[in-house]
């Protein structure tokens, strides 16, 4: 009796182990790629130089520049004066309160309602994210200490510091044109892309075309003012989606949807 008891557990016991075994191979096996982010961070990061390379065989940055320039006006600069780039310039701040005070918010919440644990691995990404480009990488590393003149600090625009390509550091320099502080925001919304890319592709890419349309209009308004060249919108734009890359590869944050037996 008792070797027959002691067979019967073992075999369910057996069986059950299986089972978890199974399960949780299963969710492995969905896991996985969703944390794989190597891919388009490679493809960021190719991008980014063979999109450098025109400016350093060419005066193409010189020449964007120069579309927003009018040495025979009294404020050569004026274009810098639309109400369209005023704008975007100065949306700038909210947008970040925005994102931030947001995160920050969601977080908090979520250790009162149980219902927004799983938003809240959300906010932390955007919050790192957030933090680490924008931040560290595009202001407080690169744009303090990269030393390359703005637009309007160089001789063909009116100022007496000598053009420096993209990606060409100058440490004696006194300039913080590279990257762009303020297009890094627009283009930070494009974190959600690697957030959302494998579980809601839509999404994923309205969320890339608002980040490139906000980066780009909010960097043409630093151009319009002579403040960055377009090289800086390229680079600001390779920092902020690198970053959130990198975290999604990293496994810093990631998104795991929850799974129903």
């Amino acid at each position: 009796m008792i070797t027959a008891n002691c067979v019967n557990r073992c075999k369910w016991l057996s069986s059950h182990l299986y089972s978890m075994s199974a399960h949780n191979m299963q969710r492995l096996t969905i896991a996985a790629p969703r944390r794989n982010e190597l891919l388009p961070l490679l493809a960021l990061t190719a991008a980014a130089v063979l999109g450098t390379v025109p400016f350093w065989l060419s005066d193409a940055d010189v020449w964007l520049a120069a579309q927003f320039y009018h040495p025979d006006a009294a404020d050569v600069w004026w274009e810098g004066q639309r109400p369209l780039w005023q704008w975007c310039y100065h949306v700038v701040p909210f947008l970040v309160g925005a994102i931030v005070l947001g995160s920050a918010a969601v977080i908090a919440a979520s250790f009162r309602w149980s219902q927004l644990q799983r938003p809240r691995r959300l906010a932390i990404f955007l919050l790192a994210v957030t933090l680490l480009g924008p931040g560290l990488l595009v202001n407080g590393i690169f744009k303090e200490h990269w030393g390359r003149p703005r637009p309007h600090q160089t001789i063909a625009f009116g100022g007496s510091e000598i053009y420096q390509p993209p990606l060409a550091f100058n440490p004696s320099g006194s300039g913080k044109s590279f990257p762009s502080g303020h297009s890094s925001i627009g283009f930070l919304i494009g974190a959600l892309f690697f957030w959302w890319r494998r579980e809601r592709p839509i999404l994923a890419r309205l969320a890339l075309f608002i980040s490139l349309l906000a980066g780009s209009l909010i960097g043409m308004a630093r151009m319009a003012m002579g403040d960055h060249f377009a090289s800086d919108i390229i680079w600001s734009a390779v920092m902020v989606y690198g970053v959130a890359a990198a975290i999604c590869q990293l496994s810093i944050v990631s998104y795991q949807p929850q799974t129903t037996n």
